[in-house]
């Protein structure tokens, strides 16, 4: 019996309002790439993607998710989220932050983005000493997060 393979693709959601959005969740980011799929490779892509994809994790505060998808069908679920303008009738952009073989190396990434991003932001906007330490018990609690979550 062959073990079937996947690929896990992080990706960042930004809106270009810099709001964030309490309604994104794994059902909505998944019915939204069904039809970015079904819109770029027709009925037929949409065929090959939709058995095996799944949204795995969807954060609206950190603005990152996880998608599980076939190692054989992986790129079309990339290329629908790099072609995204929109999600939920607001302009945004998705970026793929790292694919992986392993549920484990996409929350390791997770995490370590997660603490970059939030060394910057405190670098960049010079944070008291209480709000630096808010900032640093918010990565604990993605962290923590990431850590129920991996298998």
């Amino acid at each position: 019996m062959v073990r079937f393979k996947h690929r896990y693709i992080l990706a960042e959601l930004s809106f270009e309002d810099a709001k964030v959005d309490d309604g994104a969740n794994e059902s909505a980011v998944y019915q939204h790439l069904k039809s970015a799929v079904k819109k770029l490779y027709g009925d037929y892509g949409l065929a090959l993607v939709v058995g095996p994809m799944q949204v795995k994790y969807v954060n609206p505060r950190t603005r990152l998710m996880i998608v599980r998808c076939s190692r054989d069908t992986y790129e079309y679920v990339w290329h629908a989220l790099t072609f995204t303008t929109h999600f939920r009738n607001r302009a945004c952009r998705i970026t793929s932050v790292r694919v992986g073989g392993t549920m484990r190396t996409c929350c390791k990434a997770a995490v370590e983005y997660n603490k970059e991003h939030m060394r910057l932001l405190l670098a960049t906007n010079g944070t008291t000493e209480a709000e630096a330490t808010a900032a640093q018990k918010a990565a604990e609690r993605c962290e923590a997060d990431l850590d129920a979550i991996k298998m």
